[in-house]
């Protein structure tokens, strides 16, 4: 069996904390790493220094304009245009940490399943909502969904697992890829907000399988002022949603899309006015605004934020 080298991208902007908190979760595996790329859109040098003192012969930082996928692109070329083009590339957000055989249980997936082209991991924090039959009428959840793409466009995370599983969509907090792939492939840097792994896995799964490993939990921790919470988010949500029925046809419903919108849309505004929860209030309204975008005729677009 070969040996499965890694390199590691992590992707940060303004946030030298977790920045800090992911590299000391790590600490102890860097030196089985052919890389580790910080690469920083921050709007400061807070991350720069962070990153300079915290040493590392293979810690590299790269400055690079603003936008997550634009971001990895610009990892995986200083990567891939190297002298040491490793086995696989690694993805990690910024409020990642993971426990101290991560790396080691990558490189053993990979050794073991030839034919994977991504081994991926999955948030341990995370708690599967209940399902029910409305939901899955409207499109927002299904039979056996854990790692599904719905025809809603709604990607749905694997909450347990207890074996190898292939999926239609791994998320981007923790992404396992095998290098050749971005021969072919990379990440669409039209997508500014929410969606860039399910697309990048859509169009990955038509080349080969992909997989998420019960060997690879990670504890992911957000920012409690995420961009869920903005009109223009869930609006950027929806629409991106409806892009993928164009460019995933077969997989995704423009039909699906609207039905699982209006029920959000109508779910979301009575939740906030019962709770008066703004949060809820503000995500029917982005719902509302690409709503009317459709009906109105004007163009939906993977980047339209409205």
């Amino acid at each position: 069996m070969n040996k499965i080298s890694i390199s590691l991208i992590v992707c940060t902007r303004n946030r030298p904390n977790r920045i800090r908190a992911l590299l000391t979760s790590i600490a102890g595996q860097i030196d089985e790493l052919n890389h580790v790329v910080i690469v920083d859109s921050s709007t400061d040098h807070a991350t720069e220094q962070l990153v300079h003192d915290f040493g590392g012969q293979n810690l590299v930082y790269c400055r690079s304009k603003a936008g997550l996928p634009y971001q990895r692109n610009v990892g995986i070329d200083f990567i891939c245009h190297g002298a040491d083009v490793p086995t696989v590339i690694a993805f990690l957000d910024d409020d990642i940490t993971v426990p101290v055989d991560y790396f080691k249980n990558v490189a053993l997936e990979f050794g073991a399943n030839p034919n994977a082209l991504a081994i991926c991991g999955f948030d341990t924090n995370l708690k599967a909502p209940r399902s029910s039959r409305g939901r899955r009428l409207f499109g927002l959840r299904g039979d056996d969904d854990f790692g599904r793409v719905l025809n809603s466009g709604i990607a749905i995370p694997v909450y347990e697992i207890e074996r190898l599983t292939q999926v239609d969509w791994a998320p981007g907090h923790s992404l396992n890829v095998r290098a050749d792939v971005f021969n072919k492939i990379k990440f669409d840097p039209s997508i500014r907000m929410y969606g860039e792994d399910v697309d990048f896995c859509l169009r990955l799964g038509q080349v080969g399988p992909i997989y998420i490993s019960p060997l690879l939990g990670v504890s992911h921790n957000p920012e409690p002022s995420g961009r869920d919470g903005t009109s223009a988010a869930e609006a950027f949500n929806a629409g991106f949603r409806y892009s993928l029925a164009t460019t995933h046809p077969g997989k995704v419903s423009k039909a699906m899309v609207l039905v699982s919108s209006v029920a959000l849309c109508l779910g979301y505004f009575a939740q906030g006015l019962l709770r008066w929860k703004m949060v809820d209030l503000l995500r029917s309204r982005g719902l509302a605004l690409f709503l009317l975008r459709v009906v109105t005729g004007k163009p939906v677009v993977q980047s339209h934020t409205l």
